[in-house]
């Protein structure tokens, strides 16, 4: 994973045409767009909740804007108004020893 810059880089003091205000603060979708390799039109969609993240997507823009995974999904959630549970759940374990007809 390639990521260049720092984070606080993507935050303006005031709005462009390339910002959408996120966790009170303005982010330039342009800057993410280079710091993660996400068009922005791509981006653009997540903010507005047209479209939804990959893990990999939402791992990228949290890096991007220093952010824990949790915490930008949690965010992304207020502001799209939409939950995103699929991110939100742990990896299950498969059990051990399972017997022939369950592997079939």
């Amino acid at each position: 994973m390639k990521f260049y810059g720092s984070p606080g880089k993507c935050i303006e003091n005031n709005p462009t045409a390339q910002s959408v205000l996120f966790c009170d603060k303005f982010i330039n979708l342009s800057t993410i767009a280079l710091y993660t390799g996400i068009s922005t039109s791509h981006l653009s969609m997540l903010f507005s909740g047209k479209r939804q993240p990959s893990l990999r997507v939402a791992k990228l823009i949290a890096l991007a804007l220093d952010m824990t995974l949790q915490r930008f999904v949690s965010q992304l959630e207020d502001h799209t108004g939409q939950l995103k549970p699929y991110l939100r759940q742990k990896p299950t374990k498969f059990k051990k020893g399972l017997d022939k007809e369950s592997a079939a």
